[in-house]
């Protein structure tokens, strides 16, 4: 077999053992190998590369702890199933593609195209906590390792898909705005507070009131507590705060919920909404009603301002960031070596 594998970047500043990793893989993706094939000895490798085998084996190494490769003493190394599985699943917590804010398909849209980047095809499957019987099928080991990774994307901590993934070890990345898991991939919304109360502050606002999600495991208080720190010591607010359980719909409990506040005189003449799907809510009520607020701010995940059809501040949460860490993080799982992973996320917030 011809060895068609890149010449390794002396300059590129990039340690060449994992720069021979990422050969390796390359090559073995590109070609026609199956599970359990062998592949070149270091000394061969090493020729073709022009590095010594010492540097090859530890690429190689690399690679069986990534379960790309493994070795049987005496006959070479060989690959695994994973190294030639290239099809990623991601998970939805909705029951068909509909049911999708435009931030979660706006992420999905993104990381496909990172993951395709690097060769990997993208299977959507939906994993609703309504699913019964196709979540216990999902659930099958069989079912669940004929991916080489999942990608799991607006479901609940409790979902039992994604708990089975955990438990199993399972290759994976969650973007959610609650999880405290390793692989959970969140927005730090603090900043995004703070450049909505600074704004409140500087119209000459005394009295805010906030519209919010939070985690079961967060009390109401907490949120207060939390957000009220968040507040300028300059020119500080008070906030009536209004925090509500992550709910699948949420677009309908902020429609409630704002319809409650207003029929109660409880709805402030300054509004902080921190969340996409709760702003449509909130506002369908707010029009409905026929009131009016001086000022509203939403904190927006999604990449362009919403149709809300009313005078809105954006503070808008880019996820190109986002994105780029989730996927690199997974990649890395994958055994995918030259990549980096960003130790902190930078989350660019710009007031439009």
């Amino acid at each position: 077999m011809t060895m068609n594998i890149e010449p390794l970047e002396l300059r590129s500043g990039v340690p060449l053992f994992k720069q021979v990793a990422a050969r390796i893989k390359r090559f073995i993706q590109s070609s026609d190998f199956q599970k359990g094939d062998r592949i070149p000895t270091p000394t061969q490798l090493g020729k073709k590369l022009k590095v010594n085998e010492l540097t090859v084996r530890r690429g190689i190494k690399l690679l069986i702890d990534g379960d790309i490769l493994y070795t049987i003493k005496g006959k070479g190394t060989f690959i695994t199933e994973k190294a030639v599985n290239k099809t990623i699943l991601w998970l939805f917590g909705v029951d068909e593609i509909e049911g999708l804010s435009n931030y979660e398909k706006e992420l999905f849209s993104k990381g496909r195209r990172m993951l395709e980047e690097h060769g990997y095809s993208v299977e959507c499957r939906w994993a609703p906590e309504s699913g019964g019987g196709r979540i216990k099928r999902l659930c099958d080991r069989v079912a669940v390792s004929a991916y080489c990774g999942a990608v799991v994307c607006a479901c609940t901590e409790n979902n039992p898909l994604k708990m089975f993934i955990r438990k199993n070890g399972l290759p994976h990345i969650c973007f959610d705005d609650t999880g405290s898991h390793p692989c959970s991939i969140s927005v730090d919304m603090a900043e995004g507070y703070r450049h909505a109360f600074e704004f409140m502050a500087n119209k000459g606002h005394k009295e805010v009131s906030v519209i919010c999600r939070r985690p079961r495991e967060i009390s109401h208080q907490d949120t207060i507590d939390q957000l009220t720190a968040l507040t300028p010591r300059m020119r500080p607010i008070k906030l009536d705060v209004f925090s509500i359980f992550l709910e699948r719909s949420l677009e309908y409990v902020g429609y409630e919920v704002t319809r409650e506040l207003i029929s109660n005189t409880r709805l402030g003449s300054a509004l902080v909404i921190a969340d996409d799907q709760l702003s449509r809510g909130v506002s369908r009520a707010i029009l409905s009603a026929g009131e009016a607020c001086s000022d509203i701010v939403v904190i927006n995940r999604e990449s362009r301002p919403l149709p809300l059809g009313l005078p809105v501040t954006y503070i808008g949460v880019g996820s190109d960031e986002m994105v780029k860490a989730g996927i690199s993080l997974l990649l890395k799982q994958l055994g995918t070596p030259d990549i980096d992973v960003p130790e902190e996320l930078e989350y660019r917030f710009q007031v439009a």
